[in-house]
């Protein structure tokens, strides 16, 4: 005979506790910050007065400068972004003939009266002769150019020179960098110093500065990738390891 047994109420019962895992528990007590790209900040950002990393589209003729004081870099003939070379974010700039040539007007932070950091990266298509490289385009500026087997860096116009003998190959990124500290002024190229003087012009006039070919007249073949222009700072004084990243916007 079955058991007339009355049903059960139902009985409460506390809810499961939340189970938290130790690595998300140490996310919300300690926050991951914000990426950076390229992993740090520049401590001298502040001082950087021009940040082109020319990266794009492809035949873009926009040069956007990331530096903190943006200045408008206007490009002439054939300049362009070009995604065929690169050293970091896929594209490049490209200045393929006479003419080609990025610039952005005179502005005081282009008046070099102290210490400085001028660095770049540099794929010339044909070496030999003299090529424009980078700098200012009147008279008492600082520029930096090639003529044959010799690299330049002098005031526009004539002065006082620091020059070195390199033999850049074709179709080869370099790392180039000019700087000035503690009254001596050094050039690198890829973290190597190749000359330094104290001797040469310690203030350079504010002038409209140039990519490619100050003079108009002798244009740098070839392509430019991650300038980065410093006043007030020499980053570089002896032999350095090169950047393996790009540099930093902030």
């Amino acid at each position: 005979m079955p058991l007339d047994i009355p049903p059960v109420a139902n009985l409460w019962l506390p809810p499961k506790p939340a189970i938290i895992r130790p690595d998300r528990a140490r996310r919300a007590m300690f926050p991951m910050p914000a990426f950076v790209p390229g992993g740090e900040t520049d401590p001298y950002f502040s001082s950087v007065v021009a940040l082109l990393h020319f990266n794009g589209a492809n035949n873009s003729t926009t040069f956007t400068d990331s530096s903190p004081s943006p200045k408008t870099f206007v490009g002439s003939g054939g300049a362009k972004i070009d995604t065929s070379q690169s050293v970091f974010g896929g594209a490049s700039l490209k200045l393929s003939a006479y003419g080609d040539w990025i610039e952005a007007a005179s502005n005081p932070a282009f008046a070099f009266t102290g210490d400085y950091t001028w660095e770049f990266r540099i794929r010339f298509a044909s070496v030999g002769g003299e090529q424009n490289i980078i700098g200012g385009t009147s008279g008492g500026s600082l520029d930096l150019y090639i003529n044959g087997t010799t690299l330049y860096a002098n005031a526009y116009g004539g002065g006082s020179t620091l020059m070195n003998t390199w033999s850049p190959s074709a179709n080869t990124w370099y790392a180039v960098a000019l700087t000035r500290g503690s009254n001596i002024t050094r050039m690198f190229i890829d973290g190597v110093m190749l000359a330094s003087t104290a001797s040469i012009s310690t203030s350079f006039a504010q002038a409209a500065f140039n990519i490619g070919d100050y003079q108009h007249g002798h244009p740098t073949i070839g392509w430019f990738d991650e300038v980065r222009i410093t006043k007030g700072v020499c980053r570089y004084t002896a032999n350095y390891t090169v950047r393996a990243l790009p540099f930093p916007d902030a």
